[in-house]
């Protein structure tokens, strides 16, 4: 599965704008997240392959610290499953990842930045880019 910028923005602004339990029930606005993927044909089959991609990129945005009150987990036969405490939301660093993803321009030119100095754009690596681009800028 390849991880998909724009449905990380997506989950990260549905969490601040309380609205992340409503998406994620949502199957028909889940669907458009699978184009374009490539899907292991390994994991459970009875898992709709939407609701896959998106509790997969939850899990990466939560596991790299920018979600808090989210937990997502894969049980022994591959499916996914979440539960969310009464009040998810986005931390200090999820805030910071959200306003830079809502710049315009900012992934193409985040991801320029990473290319020309030879750095993987991974989540780890994204907060250091992050902060080096936006003091570059100014």
């Amino acid at each position: 599965m390849k991880f998909d910028w724009t449905l990380a923005k997506t989950i990260l602004i549905h969490i601040e704008a309380e609205t992340f339990r409503e998406f994620i029930t949502n199957t028909e606005s889940l669907k458009q997240w699978k184009e374009g993927q490539l899907l292991s044909k390994q994991v459970n089959n009875s898992e709709p392959p939407e609701r896959r991609v998106v509790l997969t990129h939850v899990k990466l945005l939560r596991n790299g610290g920018f979600l808090t009150g989210i937990d997502v987990r894969e049980s022994a036969d591959g499916r996914l499953s979440i539960s969310l405490s009464a009040n998810p939301g986005l931390s200090l660093a999820g805030i910071s990842l959200l306003e830079s993803l809502r710049a315009d321009g900012f992934i193409p030119k985040l991801k320029k930045f990473a290319q020309d100095n030879a750095v993987p754009l991974t989540l780890e690596t994204l907060k250091t880019l992050s902060s080096a681009f936006i003091k570059n800028m100014f």
